[in-house]
Formats: structure tokens, sequence, C-alpha cells
């Protein structure tokens, strides 16, 4: 799997110009397997979470590997977890689907015996930025640079005095995870089906009626964030390993006193060019400095939504199964947090999970 895509074999160094991307050659050897296993008294998940985090604290994006591999205690059965820890520098959720599916693929064929050979990879990375960098300076954004103009003419949104600002070390984050059950969930997409939204707007429209009703109608500023992989429909990157990771931000008018259906609408309604991705295009690649300047100067929301969508083994009796998230930290302690409030959702083995970190 790590020969097969490039991206798991990046390497990056700062040059007075900048940060450098190398990828390093395939066929270097089998990744190293770390092995921890599970002490008295100690529990699966707790054991897991703690694998989890020792492989992150060992990727190293200079000298590698930006991606590790793990088998955690004995779980039922005398069966250990396999733990994969990836630096978000080079694998996004869309990636991250990717490798499990692959790995899954070279595993069954080893397991019979037979040669491991993985479905061809679509459009590489490199060839995607320079495609963009293309589009830009052929005007396909152009439509969407009058209305992130606006934004950055009109008054920044004020930010409620209860909520902190951003911009704290992460050794403080404090994280709540909340969810619903299957049952719930179902229903929940069965509703999102019939109405014609998305999930992510229904969840989103939630999030603005309880800020209307939290800040007395103060307007929702929020940082969304999306694959990325659709700003260049005419370039398959589908089965590319790498970060595609685009950010916008949204502005959701909402009275104090709204409805969840007028919520909804306010939702629907909001503007979303090019699903995002023109946003950060224009603003670090446009020829004109006046609009990569007006651009920069857009505040960076307070919040951030991220709605990361189904999580399902997508092949039939798959050797994966669903385990509840470790408690291991995703980032080192000494950074800075980008956002006062956080807000990651998904649906795995047909549960909604929302995470909260603040």
């Amino acid at each position: 799997v790590v020969d097969h895509h490039d991206a798991l074999r990046a390497r990056f160094h700062r040059e007075e110009t900048g940060w450098i991307q190398e990828i390093e050659p395939p066929g270097r050897g089998e990744p190293e397997i770390y092995r921890l296993s599970r002490r008295p008294g100690q529990d699966h998940e707790e054991v897991v979470g703690e694998c989890a985090r020792r492989l992150n604290e060992a990727l190293d994006l200079r000298d590698g590997p930006v991606i590790r591999f793990g088998l955690a205690g004995s779980g039922p059965e005398g069966r250990s977890t396999l733990v994969v820890a990836a630096h978000h520098l080079v694998v996004d959720g869309v990636s991250l689907r990717l490798i499990v599916e692959d790995f899954e693929r070279a595993y069954r064929q080893a397991a019979q015996g037979a040669s491991i050979v993985l479905p061809a990879r679509s459009a590489g990375a490199g060839a995607w930025a320079t495609a963009l960098e293309a589009a830009v300076r052929e005007g396909r954004f152009q439509a969407d640079l009058g209305h992130w103009m606006e934004m950055a003419a009109a008054p920044a949104a004020s930010r409620p005095e209860w909520m902190p600002a951003s911009g704290a070390a992460e050794e403080s984050t404090v994280s709540e995870t909340i969810g619903l059950g299957t049952d719930e969930t179902s229903d929940l997409l069965r509703a999102a089906a019939a109405s014609g939204h998305t999930v992510e707007q229904i969840l989103l429209a939630a999030l603005a009626r309880s800020f209307a009703q939290r800040t007395e109608g103060t307007p929702l500023y929020v940082e969304m964030e999306g694959h990325g992989r659709d700003a260049l429909p005419a370039m398959d990157v589908t089965r590319t390993v790498g970060w595609f990771t685009t950010t916008w931000p949204l502005r959701i008018e909402l009275a104090e006193k709204a409805g969840f259906d007028a919520a909804l609408q306010s939702v629907a309604l909001a503007p979303r060019p090019a699903a995002g991705a023109s946003f950060n295009a224009l603003r670090y690649l446009a020829s004109d400095p006046l609009v990569r300047g007006a651009l920069a100067r857009i505040p960076e929301p307070e919040i951030s939504f991220n709605y990361l969508g189904r999580f399902e083994p997508s092949l039939p009796g798959s050797i994966f199964g669903n385990l509840r998230e470790p408690a291991s930290r995703q980032r080192s302690a000494r950074a800075r947090r980008t956002h006062a409030l956080e807000i990651d959702a998904s649906v795995t083995g047909g549960k909604l999970s929302m995470r909260f970190a603040f």
C-alpha cells in the first residue's frame, strides 16, 4: 500500500524559498510494525489509544515515515487491532477510505497466496496542483470573485463575549462527543433524503439556530471544510491519496426566534460558490495582488464545521469493524488552536457522531 501511493512516501524540508516536498522511491522495504501489549487492568480501547498516540508522536515529516502501523494488545478471542496513524499533510478523509480498501484487498490476496494487485491510481496530487494553477489563470473561478470581494468589504462578524478567542495552546483543548443511535441516525438520513437537503445542511441549520438563540440573533460565521476534490471536475482524483481539503468562510443570518425550517432555508440559500474551492484558489493563486490581499483580509472564523460523511466498509464481508475513537492527541500540545470551537461530524457504523473541541 505504501509503495502504491506516492503521498505515503512523501518527505518535507524547509529551504529559504519555502517548503520542499519530495517523494521517496518505492521498494524501500516493509514498514516497521510497532507492537504494544495490553497491561493488566487495561481495556482494549485504552491500549489502542496508547498505541495511536505513540504512532502519532513518531511521525516525521522530514525523514519519515509519514504513515505508521501498529498492532495493539489482545482483543476479544486473543485478536489484536491494527492501528494506522498518518500525518494529515498527506491524507484526508477520502484518502483514509482508499488506504483501508487497498490494505484489505492486499491482505485478502496475500492470504490466498496470490500476487498483490491494487486498482490503478488516479491523477497525482502534483498534476492536480498544476491544473489548479492553470484554472485560476484561465479565469475559471472568476464568477465567484464578486462574492468574496463583497465579504472582504463587509463588517467583520462579532464574536460573542462568552466565546474564547482562538490561539490557545492545544494542550488546553477539551473535547466532548455526542451522537445518535442507529434508529435515530436512520431517521435523520431518511429525512434528509426526503427533504432534498443534505445531512450537512441539516446539522448546520441546527447549529445556526442554536447559535442565534444563544447570541440574540448574531450571525453565525463559520469556516466550512470540504474534500476539495471537486474543484476541477475534469480531473479524476478519486483514487489519489493526498490532502485536497478546501476551506471557506460562510455567514448565516438568522433571527433569534427563528424556527428550524427557517434555519434550514437560510443554510440552503447561503452562498456556496464552487463548493468553496474558489476561495483559497483565488486567495493564494490569483495573479492580481489586490485580489490576494483583499481575500487574505477576510477574518478567519472562530468556529469550524466539518461533516466527513459516512464511513462504512466498502468491501463485502470486510475484516474491519468499528471501534470507538481512541482518546489520543491528534496534534502537538505545543501548537496553537486555530479555532475557538471545532465541530467534526460523521456517520460511522450507522451512527451519527459529533465531536466538539474547544
